[in-house]
Parts: structure tokens; C-alpha cells; sequence
């Protein structure tokens, strides 16, 4: 989920699992909150992706997706799925500040959750 008192015109979040322990992951794009919302997984690299898009600019609880990782029982599912990068944006294309965090935390299923200020 994205949360911003301002509004924000794109948001991109790339996440990182370890190819080794996971065995399988999907991703589903939440499209009610934006004008295009995408997600992608790379397996062989060991990344999913999530660009989403608001041309008018959004604020609120904005959720990008949700994310299902299957791994072998001798992982950690809290140490599977790690940040790597984060881009928030206004309506203009400005950097908005940004933290990481997380809710929805359940057995295989992960939400990023960004903060703009």
C-alpha cells in the first residue's frame, strides 16, 4: 500500500527474493486505486516489480498488489522477501520522500506499504 497526504503520480517498488529458497512466486497488480498498475516477477533474478501510475495524482491508502512466494520449509517466510528499491513521485514527475514499511503481514503474502511526507 502507498499512503501519501499528497498527492502521488507514480509509484515503482522492486522487491527481492532469493531465487534458491523460493520455488515459486506470483504477483497481482491492484488496479482500483491507480490509472495502470502493473507487476512482473524475474525468477531467474530474483525480483518482482510493481510501476503504478495516477495522472491526476492519488492520496490515501493507495495498495499496489499483493505477492505469494512458495519456498522449501527450511526458510524464514518473514527473510524471504527484502526492499530493493523505491521511486515515489508527484504528479510532475518530483521525487516524494519516501520510508519503508509493511502491512497485510500473513504467511505468504506481503504488501509494500510507502509513506510519502
Amino acid at each position: 500500500t502507498v499512503h501519501s497526504g499528497d498527492p502521488i503520480g507514480s509509484a515503482a517498488v522492486v522487491l527481492h527474493f532469493d531465487p534458491q529458497t523460493v520455488t515459486a512466486v506470483t504477483c497481482q497488480a491492484a488496479q482500483n486505486a491507480w490509472d495502470l498498475n502493473l507487476c512482473s516477477v524475474d525468477s531467474t533474478a530474483g525480483t518482482i516489480r510493481f510501476s503504478a501510475l495516477a495522472a491526476a495524482g492519488k492520496q490515501g491508502d493507495l495498495p499496489l498488489g499483493t505477492v505469494q512466494l512458495q519456498h522449501d520449509a527450511a526458510h524464514d517466510t518473514l527473510a524471504l522477501l527484502a526492499p530493493q528499491t523505491l521511486t515515489a513521485t508527484d504528479i510532475y514527475g518530483t521525487p516524494v520522500a519516501t520510508q519503508w514499511g509493511w502491512t497485510g503481514l500473513k504467511q505468504r503474502q506481503y504488501l509494500p506499504y510507502i509513506i510519502g511526507n
